[in-house]
């Protein structure tokens, strides 16, 4: 999972020494006050011959965004697509209004925001130099492209998982294959 805008930013710039007092409770923290005083962002997003301006954007495997919430229902770990998940709202009423949504597990159904499956996307900031977050740590500054790998990455899962996921369209119950950086 990569992410560009307030959830980027909040990863920046949250204080290490906060984070080991409070936990994850650091993390909210952070977000509320880019909630607050955001940072106006422009990212361009390619996909194929369309382009997309957002002040937000995450690209995901993954049906959920820290570990319990669900910013892409369609998502799936064996999928041969990334789902992009294009916010295009700057300001506290946007932000607020995509923080409530995610954390009631609603963000893809807003009206104003997007959801596009892709092999291959670029994104370039029209506002100088812009974080970056990849699952939750700070991963250097835009631009970037973002694709899935030609080689598999053989992951083990536990037997609850295994029985969970046998009975959806994963190709093995006892060893998932996907394809990701």
């Amino acid at each position: 999972m990569v992410g560009m805008g307030a959830d980027a930013d909040t990863v920046a710039n949250v204080s290490l020494r906060l984070k080991r007092l409070i936990g994850k409770g650091a993390y909210v923290l952070e977000g509320l006050r880019n909630i607050f005083f955001p940072r106006h962002r422009d990212f361009e997003v390619s996909i194929g011959r369309e382009n997309y301006r957002v002040s937000g954007v995450v690209v995901t495997h993954a049906q959920h965004y820290g570990g319990a919430f669900v910013i892409s229902p369609d998502a799936s770990l064996t999928a041969n697509s990334l789902d992009v998940v294009l916010m295009p709202g700057n300001g506290i009423g946007a932000l607020s209004r995509y923080g409530l949504a995610l954390t009631l597990n609603r963000l893809h159904a807003q009206s104003d925001v997007s959801v596009v499956r892709a092999e291959r996307i670029t994104i370039t900031s029209h506002c100088g130099p812009a974080p970056l977050q990849i699952d939750g740590e700070s991963a250097g500054k835009l631009p970037c492209e973002i694709s899935l790998s030609p080689y598999p990455v053989r992951l083990m899962v536990p037997p609850a998982y295994a029985a969970l996921s046998s009975k959806t369209d994963h190709p093995s119950p006892d060893l998932l294959r996907i394809a990701a950086d």
